[in-house]
């Protein structure tokens, strides 16, 4: 998880290697970090934004219990990003 200033947001990410997607190592590791950010952190709210032809990612934030609520700019590069969340 990372504090977006910018936005005032928690979002969830994860970087996997290719050789190991389709293996559910995403979905298992974010299932963990989502229980943490509720039940430890105490956070109400989790973001994650992936760009939209990013398929992969988009499935496992769906998977993990996110639900898309917008598509919007991310980082000033022209491209559109699906953003994600979930509440506590």
């Amino acid at each position: 998880m990372k504090y977006l200033t910018e936005f005032n947001e928690t979002d969830i990410g994860f970087r996997i290697l290719p050789e190991y997607w389709g293996k559910g190592l995403g979905s298992e590791a974010s299932n963990e970090i989502i229980k943490y950010g509720f039940e430890k952190l105490g956070l109400d709210k989790i973001i994650g934004i992936a760009i939209a032809e990013n398929i992969g990612s988009c499935k496992v934030l769906e998977k993990i219990g996110l639900s898309l609520y917008k598509i919007d700019n991310y980082d000033g590069d022209g491209k559109e990003y699906n953003w994600y969340k979930i509440e506590k």
